[in-house]
Protein backbone atom coordinates (compact mmCIF):
# COMPACT_ATOMS: atom_id res chain seq x y z
CA UNK A 1 0.00 0.00 0.00
CA UNK A 2 2.67 2.52 1.00
CA UNK A 3 4.72 1.65 -2.07
CA UNK A 4 1.78 2.31 -4.38
CA UNK A 5 0.68 5.45 -2.55
CA UNK A 6 4.20 6.88 -2.75
CA UNK A 7 4.37 6.20 -6.48
CA UNK A 8 0.91 7.65 -7.15
CA UNK A 9 1.67 10.66 -4.99
CA UNK A 10 4.76 11.42 -7.08
CA UNK A 11 2.91 10.64 -10.32
CA UNK A 12 0.06 13.07 -9.63
CA UNK A 13 2.16 15.57 -7.68
CA UNK A 14 4.81 15.71 -10.39
CA UNK A 15 2.18 16.26 -13.05
CA UNK A 16 0.70 19.21 -11.14
CA UNK A 17 4.17 20.56 -10.37
CA UNK A 18 5.30 20.25 -13.99
CA UNK A 19 2.17 21.88 -15.40
CA UNK A 20 2.37 24.86 -13.03
CA UNK A 21 6.14 25.20 -13.37
CA UNK A 22 6.09 24.86 -17.16
CA UNK A 23 3.47 27.56 -17.60
CA UNK A 24 4.70 29.86 -14.79
CA UNK A 25 6.51 32.16 -17.22
CA UNK A 26 3.41 32.65 -19.38
CA UNK A 27 1.15 33.07 -16.34
CA UNK A 28 3.41 35.74 -14.88
CA UNK A 29 3.62 37.50 -18.25
CA UNK A 30 -0.17 37.55 -18.46
CA UNK A 31 -0.98 38.67 -14.92
CA UNK A 32 2.33 39.85 -13.44
CA UNK A 33 2.26 43.37 -14.75
CA UNK A 34 5.50 44.62 -13.20
CA UNK A 35 8.54 43.59 -15.26
CA UNK A 36 10.71 43.14 -12.14
CA UNK A 37 8.58 40.16 -11.11
CA UNK A 38 8.72 38.33 -14.45
CA UNK A 39 11.98 36.59 -13.54
CA UNK A 40 10.18 34.94 -10.60
CA UNK A 41 9.11 32.09 -12.87
CA UNK A 42 12.63 30.69 -12.48
CA UNK A 43 12.11 29.87 -8.79
CA UNK A 44 8.72 28.16 -9.23
CA UNK A 45 10.00 24.68 -10.24
CA UNK A 46 12.49 24.50 -7.38
CA UNK A 47 9.99 25.59 -4.75
CA UNK A 48 7.24 23.37 -6.16
CA UNK A 49 9.49 20.30 -6.30
CA UNK A 50 10.67 21.12 -2.78
CA UNK A 51 7.11 21.05 -1.51
CA UNK A 52 6.45 17.88 -3.47
CA UNK A 53 9.23 16.20 -1.48
CA UNK A 54 8.00 17.79 1.74
CA UNK A 55 4.52 16.36 1.14
CA UNK A 56 5.77 12.78 0.78
CA UNK A 57 6.97 12.81 4.39
CA UNK A 58 3.46 11.97 5.63
CA UNK A 59 3.51 8.80 3.52
CA UNK A 60 7.06 7.51 3.98
CA UNK A 61 7.26 7.95 7.76
CA UNK A 62 4.79 5.19 8.57
CA UNK A 63 7.45 3.34 10.57
CA UNK A 64 7.85 6.26 12.97
CA UNK A 65 4.06 6.40 13.46
CA UNK A 66 3.63 2.65 13.85
CA UNK A 67 6.35 2.37 16.47
CA UNK A 68 5.21 5.58 18.19
CA UNK A 69 8.67 7.09 17.95
CA UNK A 70 7.43 10.60 17.23
CA UNK A 71 10.40 12.10 19.07
CA UNK A 72 12.51 11.23 16.05
CA UNK A 73 10.72 14.00 14.18
CA UNK A 74 12.42 16.53 16.43
CA UNK A 75 15.85 15.24 15.43
CA UNK A 76 14.96 14.95 11.75
CA UNK A 77 13.51 18.44 11.51
CA UNK A 78 16.31 19.99 13.60
CA UNK A 79 18.91 18.41 11.31
CA UNK A 80 17.08 19.72 8.23
CA UNK A 81 16.74 23.14 9.83
CA UNK A 82 20.48 23.18 10.47
CA UNK A 83 21.17 22.26 6.82
CA UNK A 84 18.81 25.04 5.71
CA UNK A 85 20.32 27.72 7.95
CA UNK A 86 23.91 26.85 6.98
CA UNK A 87 23.12 26.82 3.26
CA UNK A 88 21.16 30.08 3.51
CA UNK A 89 24.01 31.72 5.40
CA UNK A 90 26.60 30.57 2.86
CA UNK A 91 24.81 31.07 -0.44
CA UNK A 92 22.01 33.67 -0.27
CA UNK A 93 24.34 36.66 0.20
CA UNK A 94 26.31 35.60 -2.90
CA UNK A 95 23.57 34.32 -5.20
CA UNK A 96 20.34 35.94 -3.97
CA UNK A 97 16.83 34.65 -4.42
CA UNK A 98 17.80 31.82 -6.78
CA UNK A 99 19.97 30.35 -4.03
CA UNK A 100 16.96 30.47 -1.72
CA UNK A 101 14.95 28.46 -4.26
CA UNK A 102 17.71 25.84 -4.62
CA UNK A 103 18.13 25.65 -0.86
CA UNK A 104 14.39 25.11 -0.37
CA UNK A 105 14.54 22.12 -2.71
CA UNK A 106 17.73 20.75 -1.14
CA UNK A 107 16.36 21.12 2.39
CA UNK A 108 13.13 19.28 1.62
CA UNK A 109 14.95 16.51 -0.25
CA UNK A 110 17.26 16.08 2.76
CA UNK A 111 14.25 16.14 5.10
CA UNK A 112 12.36 13.52 3.07
CA UNK A 113 15.44 11.32 2.63
CA UNK A 114 16.41 11.44 6.29
CA UNK A 115 12.78 10.78 7.32
CA UNK A 116 12.63 7.79 4.97
CA UNK A 117 15.88 6.29 6.26
CA UNK A 118 14.89 6.68 9.92
CA UNK A 119 11.36 5.40 9.37
CA UNK A 120 12.64 2.40 7.41
CA UNK A 121 14.58 1.25 10.45
CA UNK A 122 11.21 0.66 12.15
CA UNK A 123 9.07 -0.45 9.22
CA UNK A 124 10.48 -1.24 5.78
CA UNK A 125 8.82 0.43 2.81
CA UNK A 126 9.84 -0.57 -0.69
CA UNK A 127 10.07 2.41 -3.04
CA UNK A 128 9.65 1.86 -6.78
CA UNK A 129 12.88 3.63 -7.63
CA UNK A 130 12.78 2.95 -11.37
CA UNK A 131 9.24 4.29 -11.76
CA UNK A 132 9.94 7.32 -9.56
CA UNK A 133 13.06 8.07 -11.57
CA UNK A 134 11.09 7.81 -14.84
CA UNK A 135 8.43 10.17 -13.45
CA UNK A 136 10.95 12.75 -12.29
CA UNK A 137 13.13 12.43 -15.42
CA UNK A 138 10.22 12.91 -17.82
CA UNK A 139 9.07 15.92 -15.80
CA UNK A 140 12.54 17.46 -15.79
CA UNK A 141 12.80 16.91 -19.53
CA UNK A 142 9.54 18.83 -20.07
CA UNK A 143 10.68 21.65 -17.79
CA UNK A 144 14.06 22.03 -19.46
CA UNK A 145 12.71 21.70 -23.01
CA UNK A 146 9.86 24.06 -22.18
CA UNK A 147 12.18 26.77 -20.90
CA UNK A 148 14.96 26.36 -23.46
CA UNK A 149 12.94 25.80 -26.61
CA UNK A 150 9.84 27.90 -26.02
CA UNK A 151 9.07 30.67 -28.53
CA UNK A 152 8.73 34.27 -27.34
CA UNK A 153 5.05 34.57 -28.17
CA UNK A 154 2.81 33.61 -25.23
CA UNK A 155 0.41 31.72 -27.50
CA UNK A 156 3.15 29.80 -29.32
CA UNK A 157 4.95 29.07 -26.05
CA UNK A 158 1.71 27.77 -24.50
CA UNK A 159 1.09 25.50 -27.50
CA UNK A 160 4.67 24.23 -27.48
CA UNK A 161 4.56 23.51 -23.77
CA UNK A 162 1.14 21.85 -24.07
CA UNK A 163 2.60 19.45 -26.64
CA UNK A 164 5.50 18.71 -24.28
CA UNK A 165 3.12 17.95 -21.41
CA UNK A 166 0.98 15.78 -23.67
CA UNK A 167 4.15 13.93 -24.69
CA UNK A 168 4.98 13.39 -21.02
CA UNK A 169 1.50 11.95 -20.43
CA UNK A 170 1.85 9.60 -23.41
CA UNK A 171 5.30 8.53 -22.19
CA UNK A 172 3.86 7.93 -18.72
CA UNK A 173 1.00 5.87 -20.08
CA UNK A 174 3.18 3.59 -22.20
CA UNK A 175 6.33 3.33 -20.07
CA UNK A 176 5.45 4.11 -16.44
CA UNK A 177 1.98 2.68 -15.84
CA UNK A 178 1.66 -1.09 -15.48
CA UNK A 179 -1.03 -3.24 -17.13
CA UNK A 180 -3.32 -3.21 -14.08
CA UNK A 181 -3.20 0.59 -13.83
CA UNK A 182 -3.99 0.92 -17.54
CA UNK A 183 -6.98 -1.44 -17.10
CA UNK A 184 -8.26 0.72 -14.23
CA UNK A 185 -7.95 3.84 -16.39
CA UNK A 186 -9.73 2.11 -19.31
CA UNK A 187 -12.53 0.97 -16.98
CA UNK A 188 -12.90 4.43 -15.48
CA UNK A 189 -12.96 6.07 -18.93
CA UNK A 190 -15.37 3.42 -20.23
CA UNK A 191 -17.87 4.28 -17.49
CA UNK A 192 -17.53 8.01 -18.20
CA UNK A 193 -17.83 7.85 -21.98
Amino acid sequence: LYTSVTTYYFLIGSLVTIVISTFSNELLRLVGGNKEYLEAYKVVPFVMFGYLFYGVINIITVGIYMQRKLGYYVYIFCFSLLVNVILNYLFIPKFGYMAAAYITLITYVVLASFSFVVSNTFYKIHIEGKRLLQILASGLFVLIAGNVGAPDSILHAALFKSVLILSMLVFGYFFILNRNEKDIIHGWLGRRV
